[in-house]
């Protein structure tokens, strides 16, 4: 045990310092997925359930193209209004990029804002549905 922690190990000082900057960049990691999503799919569609409590409708901005649905989200600082003695949320603006599981008929897409969840609705493209070929003799 001449390496336990009851006695002095002089590259500890260096494990510390790995783990906290394991810890610094993991949790920058966490931080680029905003806004939180629950994605499901069935044959015809694909639902999306955003997290983002305390966002105006307005700060919200969602694109699609056949294949992916970029959206844009900007969480005003509370130092923005008046009397704010103190800050803990973030804030500031996010991006995100989904890439979907097949192309989608972006002219049908859905979406609605409540109660601090955003939820869209993609309809699959007619032209990427799978298609019964008759077989001749």
């Amino acid at each position: 045990m001449w390496f336990s922690d009851d006695y002095y190990y002089p590259l500890r000082e260096f494990k510390d310092l790995q783990r906290r900057l394991d810890q610094l960049f993991e949790g920058n990691r966490r931080g680029t997925s905003f806004p939180l999503c629950n994605i499901s799919t069935d044959q015809e569609k694909i639902y999306l359930n955003f997290l983002i409590p305390g966002v105006n409708q307005e700060d919200i901005n969602l694109t699609t193209t056949n294949d992916s649905l970029d959206i844009e989200v900007e969480k005003k600082s509370c130092k923005e209004q008046q009397d704010c003695v103190r800050e803990e949320r973030i804030s500031g603006k996010f991006k995100r990029a989904i890439n979907l599981p097949y192309h989608i008929d972006t002219d049908k897409t859905e979406a609605s804002y409540r109660n601090g969840i955003l939820s869209v609705t993609l309809i699959r493209s007619d032209q990427d549905k799978p298609k019964t070929i008759a077989i001749k003799s």
